[in-house]
């Protein structure tokens, strides 16, 4: 990363502004990836999918350690509206694959065989689709002339590897220490449904990427989703309201009424 380009070289996620100071916060990469390795690792564990969703939650924004993608995140936000702009193609924005390369990469350097023959292997497909499709969704394999299929994408955007700032100071540290092969790997190969397993792992991520980004934006929002009242009491209150609407619906005449009288009754 070209320092010179930075008033503040760290690697960011996201950055916001507040309205009635102007001043800016940062949401720093390391600090989002592990929340959502966390959250997502926490989700996952009702499925005993949580070394796998961890793994997923902490590279699923690698691709923002890049000088394109930072002078991005900080050019269009307005954070540094004067910062200089390198991007020459839009792809050089994609974030999502390249978190999707470097896991299969990694992986393939660590059990000593190409990617190609790890891609053979149909468990490895849970690692790379949920973070690929972390923003627009699960892509197919390799549906014909589809340019958006993961295969495809895993051959377009390769260069991308060469982007990432590996050996740069502030590179966070957390995703050069850790190792794909604390990855519960026989869970992948016992299932009998991967394609359901994915499935479960992508909601697991794409949830935790989601609630962390919005606390990060509205905390206020973040907080009006926790409740701690218990399943009796909110039973107990459903009862009362039902039972308000139903006698609200005996002292109507009206159709709709007389409709509701009859479901609630």
């Amino acid at each position: 990363m070209e320092c010179n380009n930075f008033m503040n070289p760290t690697f960011l996620a996201h950055v916001k502004q507040i309205p009635e100071t102007g001043e800016w916060h940062e949401h720093t990469l390391a600090e989002h990836s592990l929340s959502v390795a966390e959250m997502a690792q926490k989700f996952a564990l009702e499925f005993n999918g949580g070394s796998i969703a961890w793994t997923l939650g902490l590279y699923h924004d690698l691709g923002k350690a890049t000088p394109d993608f930072q002078q991005y995140i900080r050019k269009s936000s307005g954070y540094q509206a004067d910062i200089r702009y390198t991007i020459t193609a839009p792809r050089e924005k994609r974030h999502a694959i390249t978190g999707a390369l470097y896991v299969i990469d990694r992986l393939a350097r660590e059990k000593g065989c190409s990617v190609h023959r790890l891609m053979l292997q149909p468990f490895c497909h849970i690692l790379t689709h949920p973070i690929a499709g972390h923003h627009a969704g699960l892509p197919d394999w390799n549906t014909p002339e589809d340019p958006g299929s993961l295969q495809q994408q895993l051959t377009d955007y390769k260069f991308l590897l060469s982007k990432l700032e590996l050996e740069h100071p502030l590179f966070p540290r957390e995703f050069r220490e850790a190792s794909l092969k604390k990855i519960n790997i026989d869970v992948l190969k016992k299932t009998n449904n991967l394609a359901l397993l994915g499935r479960f792992l992508f909601s697991s991520l794409v949830d935790a990427d989601f609630l962390d980004t919005e606390r990060f934006y509205d905390s206020a929002q973040t907080e009006s989703r926790y409740c701690s009242i218990g399943l009796p009491a909110l039973r107990e209150a459903m009862d009362i309201y039902l039972s308000t609407l139903a006698a609200s619906a005996v002292s109507s005449q009206s159709p709709l009424a007389r409709l509701r009288e009859s479901i609630l009754t």
